[in-house]
């Protein structure tokens, strides 16, 4: 499809509404005055022929031919009478204004002339425009000859010639009118639309700062008022994504918003990772420092593994000071991520390990973490009540990889067999252990992580 801009589209309709304004006008009045002077010319021509025909008698009866030649002579002036004829009884010419033979047209109608009273009028009968009107000379009620009379209807063309150049005038002024109001018309209409254009593009680049003034009170208002409430919806979900950015990877945060109805309200079962990382030996660290510095050492350590966890796709599910609790595979499971939890820990194990160098340089306090990991069902799902609820997972699984971490020395990764057996690469650990676990009543065969294989 041609693109056309909207002035081009106003224009041409504007115009072509006004242009069939003006010929179906045209027309109309056209045919309307050119009746109206058709029929002014003929009564006036014929109020001439009577007069004349009324004069001409008596000296028509008596034969004068000198005072019939001096009526003929003198039509009234500006009558558009251009030829005047008086026949006899026999039909045949006593007097005519003009020299010369008829055309053929006359000569017909003179051999087709009966006799009668009732005035006629014969149009384009002569050369150019020129009609014939034949009056009855009458004395005493008597017919005794018959006036022709030859006039022009060039009144009529020039009345013709004069509304159209009337109308190609008013023309030209609507086609320049029409010019104007359509660059005022798109203007008026395209400048908010080049306005929401430019937000929307704004808006594609990630800007939502932007916003729309509307200009008019009315549909394009609307339209810019509706605009502006659809970016404070977007600010809304932004916020919204930004917020599970938080506890969740962006990719995981986006597949929400985008199908919320993973998000089980009632909760369901399902296999999912958990991972715990703790540090060890906390109590006795925040015995020993201020309550400031250990926030300050948590969060030193907590800003690199969190962006460890999300960059992973892991969902932060619990904070609990020297500890979290991270879940792979919400709000669904994906066969990747077993293996997703195991890089985590292997990099969070890295992380703290080059913070707690750094650290040591700077004579700072450092700490170390045990990592559990454990691949099994849970229950996942909104949990808690109207006026607060938290999105977590609950189960015997969660309680498992809880164990296996408090087994775990400082820097040391466990692993459950179960999730040893989900991952699709290869690892090295050592040899499965068979152990009881507080609260768990069959044993569990957990695994040391050597080194990332």
């Amino acid at each position: 499809m041609i693109k056309m801009p909207l002035f081009y589209k106003i224009f041409i309709f504007s115009l072509s509404i006004f242009l069939i304004a003006i010929l179906e006008g045209d027309y109309l009045l056209e045919n309307q005055i050119e009746g109206r002077i058709q029929v002014l010319l003929e009564n006036e021509t014929k109020m001439i022929a009577l007069q004349m025909a009324k004069t001409i008698a008596a000296p028509l009866l008596l034969e004068n031919r000198l005072q019939i030649e001096n009526v003929l002579a003198n039509p009234p002036a500006g009558s558009g009478i251009s030829r005047l004829l008086i026949l006899g009884m026999d039909k045949k010419i006593i007097a005519d204004t003009r020299e010369g033979v008829l055309n053929r047209k006359i000569s017909d109608y003179l051999k087709s002339l009966r006799k009668g009273s009732t005035i006629r009028i014969i149009p384009d009968i002569d050369q150019g425009n020129d009609a014939l009107l034949v009056t009855p000379i009458l004395y005493a009620g008597i017919r005794i000859g018959t006036l022709l009379v030859i006039f022009s209807e060039d009144p009529v063309l020039a009345a013709q010639k004069d509304i159209r150049h009337s109308f190609l005038i008013i023309s030209l002024f609507g086609a320049i009118l029409s010019f104007f109001g359509a660059l005022i018309l798109s203007r008026m209409l395209s400048r908010p639309v080049r306005e929401l254009h430019r937000a929307t593009q704004a808006i594609g680049k990630g800007d939502l700062s932007v916003t729309v003034i509307p200009s008019s009170n009315d549909e394009l208002g609307d339209l810019v008022l509706a605009f502006n409430g659809m970016i404070t919806e977007l600010k809304k979900s932004d916020a919204l994504k930004n917020a599970l950015t938080r506890y969740v990877s962006r990719d995981i945060a986006e597949r929400v918003m985008e199908h919320p109805e993973l998000i089980h309200v009632g909760g369901i079962r399902q296999k999912v990772v958990i991972l715990f990382a703790d540090i060890r030996g906390f109590s006795t660290l925040s015995e020993n420092l201020p309550s400031e510095q250990v926030v300050t050492l948590l969060n030193e350590y907590y800003l690199p593994m969190f962006e460890i966890i999300l960059s992973h796709s892991g969902y932060i599910s619990n904070i609990m000071g020297d500890g979290i609790m991270v879940v792979f595979g919400i709000p669904e499971f994906l066969p990747s991520n077993p293996d997703s939890a195991l890089k985590c820990a292997i990099s969070l194990q890295s992380a703290i390990a080059l913070e707690s160098s750094k650290r040591v340089s700077e004579g700072s306090p450092v700490v170390e973490f045990g990592i559990g990991i454990h691949l099994g069902d849970c229950i996942v799902g909104n949990i808690g009540s109207g006026s607060r609820m938290e999105y977590t997972v609950v189960g015997q699984a969660v309680n498992i990889a809880s164990r296996i971490e408090s087994l775990s020395g400082p820097g040391e990764i466990l692993i459950s067999e179960d999730l040893k057996e989900a991952l699709h690469g290869e690892i090295h650990c050592s040899p499965p252990q068979q152990v009881l676990l507080k609260g768990i009543e069959s044993p569990v065969r957990i695994l040391k992580v050597l080194e990332p294989g």
